[in-house]
């Protein structure tokens, strides 16, 4: 299976199954900025009863399509990419998004946090020794940072989720 977008890093990286024999091609490097909108893309379509794709292809998301075989295949889950960043959920009824993007070092997930808590305008959240992954939770949303990859290709995955209640304090 060959996947056709400007951007590939699949659906493993969230847990989904990949289809045996996918050839992904790695990420551009994402810049801060980018990563940073795809989070409010994924807030601004999702709320508590899930995830509006009309609202995703409205900010410029479009669809990754794959191929295998030279015939066009179905994708195990949506996956969108805009830029050096891919967006992934479930499916319309599912309360969550993820961002997915490549980082030029591993210490640039300390920036994109800091980036976050300006964007986000609400105290991170992690646990006593600094160490990823950390959260925030601005009204009707959580958000969750972590980082994956390698040191040589460095990573992140951002969960958006949506929510009728208020997050910790």
């Amino acid at each position: 299976m060959k996947l056709r977008t400007p951007c590939c890093l699949i659906a493993a990286s969230i847990g989904f199954a990949v289809p045996a024999g996918a050839q992904v091609s790695g990420l551009e490097v994402a810049p801060l900025a980018e990563i940073v909108a795809g989070v409010q893309s994924c807030r601004k379509a999702t709320n508590a009863s899930g995830v509006n794709p009309s609202a995703l292809a409205a900010d410029g998301w479009s669809a990754v399509t794959a191929t295998q075989g030279g015939q066009p295949t179905e994708m195990p889950v949506p996956i969108l990419s805009k830029g050096s960043v891919l967006l992934m959920y479930a499916d319309e009824s599912t309360a969550a998004c993820f961002i997915v993007a490549r980082l030029d070092r591993p210490r640039t997930a300390l920036r994109l946090a800091a980036d976050l808590d300006r964007e986000l305008a609400v105290d991170r959240k992690q646990k006593g020794d600094g160490t990823f992954p950390v959260y925030w939770f601005p009204e009707g949303h959580l958000v969750q940072l972590e980082t994956t990859g390698t040191q040589r290709q460095p990573a992140v995955r951002i969960s958006v989720g949506g929510h009728s209640g208020s997050g910790p304090s």
